[in-house]
């Protein structure tokens, strides 16, 4: 009976010794949890590395089709649950702005958000009876008494990741299979439709489709001036100076309203401009909670003549699980 009472107090022992020796792993476990502010470098990786730069350091693009130089800046950035960017981004052009009247948004800067894009003279507006079918129909632009076409038109222009310039499609060049008629492509093989309306002016909008599945509604549009164009017409008889006519050409765009992903994901762009204005971008907002309002102030001097632009922009971010509705 003691040898069992000493087999008794073994195996109570083991017990005890087992306890004891398990009880401060779990205790150390406990002491040794993260808090959030421990696993920053998980949230912000890029302020650990050291990494290239790449040929855009400085925000500069230089154009391989015409040699242009062009600065793109990135004021606000919110990350959220998928990949579509809500940002704020500006985009400046180098050029020759002699006689050129600074109206952009920003003044020589532009809202660099996704749009469809060329000069015209000044207006959007195709030859043949119905000059609102700037999609369907896809003719020339209208051309100004004792001018070129030459003179403004130099095609349209897709400015999103992977578009340039905007081509009809060949008849039997092959297209998405999901019943939609696409007569337009660009460089990077993004297809582009027609929409039949826009909510700020007449004539026809775009829808884009591209490889991974994005889309993208193009039916806002907006003005903003380009430099003007000098003709010599003829000469003055009496003192032989030149008489001349000049073309006034505009920037107009189409800019996207809304993109969407290839699973349901959603930005939505708005806009307080008229057709004829510059793009005036007021907010924007995801449909995983992300979201941007934006509030622009202008000024003008006129000694020295120069042009102020304030920005405010007042930002949120409550992630939540994507509701959105598709691109029609």
């Amino acid at each position: 009976m003691a040898h069992l009472g000493c087999a008794v107090w073994k195996c109570g022992a083991a017990g005890l010794v087992a306890i004891l020796a398990f009880a401060p792993l779990g205790a150390k476990a406990q002491s040794e949890a993260n808090f959030s502010w421990d696993e920053l470098d998980r949230r912000l990786p890029s302020s650990s590395r050291v990494e290239a730069l790449g040929p855009t350091l400085m925000g500069d693009e230089v154009s391989l089709s015409d040699g242009g130089l062009a600065f793109s800046v990135v004021d606000v950035s919110i990350p959220g649950n998928n990949a579509l960017p809500v940002e704020l981004r500006r985009r400046y052009c180098v050029k020759d702005r002699k006689d050129t009247i600074n109206d952009g948004t920003l003044a020589d800067w532009q809202i660099d958000a996704p749009n469809i894009s060329g000069v015209f003279a000044p207006d959007w507006i195709n030859t043949g009876e119905q000059p609102g079918r700037r999609c369907s129909a896809a003719t020339l632009p209208r051309l100004p008494i004792r001018h070129q076409r030459s003179d403004f038109w130099q095609g349209l222009t897709l400015n999103v990741p992977g578009g340039g310039e905007m081509l009809r499609r060949a008849v039997n060049a092959p297209s998405p299979a999901n019943g939609a008629s696409y007569p337009w492509n660009s460089s990077g093989q993004i297809q582009v439709a027609c929409l039949a309306a826009i909510p700020n002016g007449d004539g026809e909008g775009f829808i884009a489709l591209a490889p991974d599945g994005t889309k993208y509604r193009f039916d806002w549009m907006a003005q903003n001036s380009d430099r003007r164009v000098r003709q010599v017409v003829g000469y003055s008889p009496n003192t032989g100076s030149p008489y001349s006519t000049y073309l006034n050409r505009r920037h107009n765009a189409l800019y996207a309203t809304r993109v969407e992903d290839r699973f349901g994901n959603a930005v939505e762009y708005t806009y307080a401009n008229a057709w004829n204005q510059p793009a005036r971008l007021t907010r924007i907002a995801s449909s995983d909670g992300r979201g941007l309002n934006i509030n622009l102030h202008r000024q003008f001097r006129q000694f020295p003549q120069r042009r102020r632009t304030h920005l405010a922009v007042h930002h949120r971010r409550n992630l939540q699980n994507p509701d959105p509705g598709p691109i029609a």
